[in-house]
C-alpha cells in the first residue's frame, strides 16, 4: 500500500512540538527586541552628541545639545541667540540631563553634562567631559 501525506497523530505531535518551542522562545524574542530598541535609542543620543561636536569644529559656531524627554534639540548660536537647527525624535526611552552641553569650535565643551536614557527595564548614563569625551555606562 502506497502512503501519501501524514496521519492525524503525526500532524498533532509535530504541531504540539512546534507550539511548545514557540511558547518558550517568544518571551526571549520580546526581551531581545526591547534591548535592541534601547541600543538604537542610545546610538541616536551618542550620534547627536558627535554631530554637535563635528558641526562646531567645522563651521566655527557653538552648538548646544538639549534633552527634551522623548526628543533631542540641536541648536546653533548666532549673534547671541540659539537657533534650533535640528530636532531628533527618539524611537525608544525617555531622556533627561542635568545640564545642556555647549560644544565650541576649539573642541571644548562647557556645561559638563550627565545624560540619562531610561526605558521600562533598561537604563544608561552618558557623561560628557569638558574635553568633549563621551563615556557610556549601562545600568540595569
Amino acid at each position: 500500500m502506497k502512503r501519501n501525506g501524514f496521519n492525524l497523530v503525526e500532524t498533532t505531535v509535530s504541531l504540539s512540538l512546534i507550539s511548545f518551542l514557540m511558547l518558550f522562545s517568544i518571551p526571549s524574542f520580546k526581551s531581545l527586541i526591547s534591548k535592541l530598541n534601547f541600543r538604537s535609542a542610545q546610538s541616536q543620543v551618542i550620534n547627536s552628541l558627535y554631530l554637535c561636536r563635528y558641526k562646531s569644529a567645522f563651521t566655527g559656531d557653538s552648538y548646544r545639545w538639549k534633552a527634551l524627554g522623548d526628543s533631542i534639540a540641536i541648536e546653533r548660536e548666532s549673534m547671541g541667540e540659539w537657533i534650533l537647527e535640528k530636532k531628533i525624535k527618539l524611537d525608544y526611552g525617555i531622556l533627561s540631563a542635568n545640564n545642556t552641553p555647549v560644544f565650541h569650535p576649539e573642541g571644548l565643551v562647557t556645561n559638563m553634562a550627565t545624560i540619562y536614557l531610561k526605558s521600562k527595564n533598561l537604563s544608561s548614563k552618558i557623561t560628557i567631559a569638558i574635553t568633549g569625551r563621551i563615556k557610556v555606562e549601562d545600568g540595569n
